[in-house]
């Protein structure tokens, strides 16, 4: 039986064994490197095993912006991940790295105006930065689903404004909140997400293609649908935790981000004793992130 503690620490922290398995192949081409295996370094960041990338960097800053402010503060958050950018907060080096160029834009426009709801509308900045970091949102509103859909939008909107975006945060939180609630399988915290909108585009999502395709039709791309699109088709073709994530890392390309969203979801779904402890021992300031979970939980 994995009780909710478990499938807590299992969101968080396989979003960052996700990140970590997926960052040394991160933006080489499926098939042109040896398949990942394990949690191992390397890559254009010269990783070391068990370090992590900006998708769990930001995860923490909005999982301790959510704790702190007590629930939402767009200003807050963006506060925050500016503190990253800058100075390397909540990085695993003194400086923050794999900033990508949607987040840049979207720091220096609310550095300029104050605005902290700086994310573009624009359906070509529709990547994927917001979606890697949501799942603080839906451990910390898991007692209320629609304030976590509400509050997965408005945290993507500070980075992230295209439709696209904002519903597969949506789509994700709703999925993630039926897998930290203890659903019985797989179809059933699938299907948690049926209720939420998805804008034209996202019409594969919607018919749940992932759940068949051939793994050729599976990209694991910085556009936010095809990195869900990913994330869905490891997490439901996966056996367990561990090949979900290697599965992820090996498409390639955003690989760190693809294995980070495939991760939070399947952590939540098979709970932090799935993730191998040779893993869980390589992680970076596990600690600290298991702190932070433990904070979600008892707000």
């Amino acid at each position: 039986m994995i009780d909710t503690q478990q499938r807590f620490e299992g969101c968080l922290l396989g979003l960052a064994c996700g990140d970590a398995v997926g960052g040394p192949v991160e933006f080489y081409r499926r098939g042109r490197f040896p398949p990942v295996q394990g949690m191992h370094g390397g890559g254009k960041f010269r990783l070391r095993p068990g370090e992590w990338t900006d998708d769990t960097a930001m995860a923490l800053c909005l999982g301790e912006s959510l704790v702190a402010c007590g629930g939402s503060d767009p200003l807050d958050q963006m506060q925050r991940y500016w503190r990253w950018a800058e100075t390397g907060y909540h990085s695993t080096r003194p400086y923050a790295f794999g900033l990508g160029k949607t987040v840049a834009t979207a720091l220096m426009r609310f550095h300029r105006s104050g605005d902290p709801l700086a994310g573009a509308c624009d359906p070509a900045t529709a990547g994927n930065g917001s979606l890697m970091r949501i799942a603080p949102v839906a451990m910390y509103f898991f007692e209320d689903r629609q304030a976590a859909l509400n509050a997965a939008e408005l945290s993507s909107r500070t980075t992230h404004a295209a439709d696209e975006c904002l519903a597969a945060c949506c789509y994700l939180v709703a999925i993630l909140h039926a897998a930290l609630h203890g659903a019985a399988d797989k179809a059933t915290v699938l299907a948690a997400a049926d209720d939420v909108p998805l804008p034209p585009g996202m019409e594969r999502i919607a018919r749940k293609d992932y759940l068949t395709s051939p793994q050729e039709r599976i990209h694991g791309r910085g556009y936010v649908v095809d990195c869900l699109e990913a994330a869905l088709w490891c997490f439901w073709h996966g056996p367990d935790f561990e090949q979900a994530v290697l599965m992820a890392a090996n498409l390639g390309d955003d690989a760190d981000t693809t294995a980070a969203v495939c991760g939070q979801l399947a952590g939540a779904f098979h709970g932090v004793d799935a993730i191998p402890m040779a893993w869980r021992n390589l992680l970076f300031h596990y600690d600290e992130i298991r702190s932070l979970v433990l904070a979600l939980r008892q707000k």
